[in-house]
């Protein structure tokens, strides 16, 4: 990935993070981090 990639990824969780509650949001986070970690 390179770096735009990642800077335009993290632009888009910004605007997740804006408009989402934090709960919400935090829970978003939990579950794509859980997934990703059961895919190593």
């Amino acid at each position: 990935m390179t770096s735009y990639e990642l800077r335009e990824d993290s632009r888009k969780l910004d605007y997740f993070k804006e408009y989402l509650p934090r709960e919400t949001y935090n829970r978003i986070v939990d579950i794509a981090e859980r997934q990703h970690e059961g895919e190593r």
